[in-house]
């Protein structure tokens, strides 16, 4: 998904946030339909979804790869120096209301975000209540972290509010649910999610549906 993105405008997969804003303005002052030099409304549509989702995918990839706060992970000393102690559980032991109402009514996309990944990680069912929620959250991070809690909770029973925002979604969100029904591994109770996304008018999403249709097929033949 991310490398069709890239590829659509013209930059390296490596490349810095203000390349990646640079090409994207000239294309949109070259392809604008009331102003740019070669008017398309296609491909100028393209241009847009298609950085919109680079930023989505840049935003999630941050927080998810943000290490736990040493308040979450807990603190040993050590010749006198505080040092973080791994703590793979982290967020385990977080009221699950707590994070619910922070994940709801926090006040930065990070922290809603971190609070939909804590969700994730408390191995509780119940955090649902909160998690499809958030699914509405104006902000497309905080809706990617939500999908990937349900996803790594293993919600099977979540199948309406996914498709009610895989129908709506972007590239990027598109993606993250995809990729949480690989998680989940229940590809019979979202086989309408599937149908939907191999009939998509991005090439990326029909492989990735064509590539869960197939291994939901391959497990029913085994039966």
């Amino acid at each position: 998904m991310a490398r069709e993105c890239f590829r659509i405008l013209g930059v390296p997969e490596s490349a810095p946030d203000s390349e990646i804003k640079r090409a994207y303005r000239r294309m949109v002052m070259e392809l604008h339909p009331d102003t740019g030099q070669r008017p398309d409304n296609l491909a100028f549509s393209r241009v847009v979804e298609a950085y919109r989702s680079i930023s989505s995918f840049k935003s999630a990839r941050r927080i998810l790869d943000f290490p736990p706060r040493p308040e979450a992970s807990g603190f040993r000393k050590s010749q006198g120096v505080k040092k973080t102690q791994p703590e793979r559980n982290w967020g385990k032991n977080e009221s699950l209301h707590s994070l619910g109402n922070t994940l709801l009514n926090g006040k930065t996309p990070y922290q809603r975000s971190f609070a939909a990944l804590r969700l994730g990680n408390s191995g509780q069912k119940s955090s649902y209540v909160y998690l499809r929620k958030a699914l509405q959250d104006k902000d497309p991070q905080v809706v990617i972290s939500s999908v990937r809690a349900i996803g790594k909770l293993k919600i099977d029973y979540a199948t309406q509010d996914l498709f009610s925002l895989f129908r709506r979604g972007d590239i990027a969100v598109k993606s993250s649910i995809l990729e949480t029904l690989m998680a989940i591994d229940n590809y019979s109770a979202f086989r309408e999610i599937i149908i939907k996304g191999m009939q998509d008018t991005s090439s990326v999403i029909r492989r990735k549906s064509l590539r869960l249709f197939n291994s939901m097929q391959q497990k029913r033949s085994a039966r």
